[in-house]
């Protein structure tokens, strides 16, 4: 039993380091007793020099555990405080980003987001029933955003998500080489709809492979893998 428990710690050191989601307990009093919140962490990463090259037509993919998902539209709420950017240009590529994933599916998965004025009125990361998009210091080690939601284990129904961009560094709408492209990594992270993350060398040109970095853009359109990975989830 021991050795049991020992192995099943390590497992979750192992999935917390490689940036992969960490699914917590740490849910408020007032919380259905069976939901529960994974944490998804983008990390920075230079580029990749080997040489082995290849491309969006990789067809894998990643499905959480017991297909976790959207049953019903999801519509986000867009705070851009912080974010140093235009705000119709800002709108636009949340829009672009969440309409990407959408013409690949039959289900209604996204509607448009509401644009909010100010601060958010609500906390990030907590089960409050709002779906927000929000700037944040999330410090200076290597995280460009990070995706909470939470969901109920019984049925795999997501029921709360909020994606926020760490205002560590600067962001972009025309992929500039010194920024992030909000666009980009903005349509990585709305992928995290039941999709986790991809960590394997191969899968470097899709958009779920969990790195990115400045002026990058390739994550805007999805490749074979991510494709495939949504129709699994919400029909073609």
């Amino acid at each position: 039993m021991n050795k049991l428990i020992i192995g099943l710690v390590l497992a979750l050191l192992l999935l917390s380091t490689a940036g992969i989601g960490v699914a917590t307990d740490n849910k408020p009093d007032n919380a259905p007793p069976d939901v529960q919140k994974i944490t998804f962490v983008h990390y920075a990463k230079s580029a990749d020099n080997s040489k082995t090259e290849w491309d969006e037509e990789v067809d894998v993919y990643k499905l959480l555990p017991s297909k976790v998902k959207w049953y019903d539209t999801v519509e986000y709420e867009i705070y851009a405080d912080g974010s140093g950017l235009n705000k119709k240009n800002t709108y636009d590529a949340i829009s672009e980003s969440l309409q990407t994933w959408d013409a690949e599916t039959s289900f209604d998965l996204f509607a448009k987001p509401k644009w909010m004025e100010g601060q958010a009125s609500v906390t990030p990361g907590e089960l409050d029933g709002k779906n927000i998009v929000v700037w944040n210091d999330l410090g200076s080690s290597g995280i460009i955003a990070m995706n909470t939601f939470w969901f109920y284990r019984a049925t795999g129904e997501i029921v709360d998500s909020d994606v926020e961009f760490n205002t560590y560094y600067e962001w972009s709408t025309t992929g500039e080489t010194n920024k992030m492209d909000l666009q980009n990594i903005a349509t990585h992270e709305f992928g995290h709809n039941g999709l986790n993350d991809l960590y394997i060398t191969k899968c470097t040109e899709l958009t779920m492979y969990g790195y990115s970095g400045y002026g990058e853009t390739k994550k805007q359109t999805l490749g074979t893998g991510d494709i495939s990975g949504i129709q699994a989830l919400y029909g073609e």
